[in-house]
């Protein structure tokens, strides 16, 4: 084996076992907290006032994202399992473009989560805003409805979408980072 290929082998199992890890934790964290949000937002739940208007496509997107996010750890993963397999003898090993090939479907795969992510956090964002636009006079508290409030959970869906952007970007990076190191070749 070249020590290219060797260098290559190494910093995918590294760097795809790092990047599998960040995602994973990351996604564990955006599950729960996502998963608590959309109980909450249900007929109900017991929340005051019930769900935003705004909350249900902000919740959708943000889960549509959780989705593409568990495919892109899967394909990290894949990246770890192709480090491994281009230590195999020359005959056996993938070819370098099937290693890219594999690498610019994890880095599609996570620009699209992140893409959704981001539609997730505009959809979140500006059902903030609105609320905080037209939050009533507090003097009036007996007129006042609590679903017209940031409430606390409003914030929790923007911190479970944040954390599935940054899992995303991981991704993102890692599968770049592979990539530039693919293609700088031996010079390296």
């Amino acid at each position: 084996m070249s020590a290219q290929v060797d260098r290559v082998a190494q910093m995918m199992n590294r760097t795809g076992w790092i990047g599998f890890w960040v995602q994973v934790v990351l996604g564990v964290v955006s599950t729960v907290i996502l998963a608590f949000s959309a109980l909450s937002v249900l007929p109900g739940a017991g929340r005051a006032g019930g769900a935003s208007p705004g909350a249900g496509a902000g919740l959708f997107f943000a889960a549509l994202a959780l989705v593409a996010l568990y495919f892109s750890i899967f394909q990290t993963f894949r990246l770890v399992q192709q480090g491994r397999r281009l230590r195999a003898p020359k005959n056996l090993r993938p070819s370098r473009s099937a290693t890219l090939d594999l690498l610019r479907f994890n880095a599609l795969l996570s620009c699209i989560g992140l893409g959704i992510a981001l539609v997730g956090a505009e959809a979140i964002t500006g059902n903030l805003l609105s609320k905080a636009l037209v939050q009533p006079n507090a003097f009036n508290v007996a007129a006042i409805d609590p679903s017209k409030f940031v409430q606390a959970l409003d914030i929790f869906v923007v911190l479970g979408n944040t954390h599935t952007i940054v899992a995303h970007f991981a991704g993102l990076l890692v599968s770049l980072r592979l990539i530039d190191a693919i293609a700088r070749g031996p010079q390296n």
